[in-house]
């Protein structure tokens, strides 16, 4: 399914004008249709128009010997990555004796015990 598909069938479903999509993502309605008319939304934006309407998307990869994953699995596994990694930055900062100023607090606010 192309972009322009899936926008048009979410706009639709929610009885929204795309023209007011625009609007509501900061764009001069011009720009989407013309995105839209020559395909060139990255999935990245596409993820953005339906972050304002509200609508979830979900991707299933389909592997040649039927195994799947989706992208909520990849999502899980990021975060699992990124929890790990922050403890080990939280345990080098201690190892150093909080010498050194880790600027990652904003994105992963660490707690006293590293978590």
């Amino acid at each position: 399914m192309k972009t322009a598909e899936i926008i048009n069938i979410v706009c639709s479903d929610l009885g929204i004008a795309k023209a007011d999509l625009a609007k509501r993502m900061g764009m001069i309605p011009s720009s989407l249709y013309r995105k839209l008319a020559r395909e060139s939304m990255t999935l990245r934006e596409l993820q953005e128009c339906l972050d304002v309407l509200g609508v979830e998307m979900e991707i299933n990869l389909r592997y040649p010997d039927g195994n799947t994953r989706s992208s909520q699995v990849n999502q899980e596994l990021l975060i699992s990555r990124l929890q790990r990694e922050k403890r080990t930055l939280w345990h080098m900062w201690i190892r150093e004796g909080k010498r050194t100023t880790l600027r990652i607090s904003s994105l992963f606010p660490v707690t006293e015990d590293g978590t």
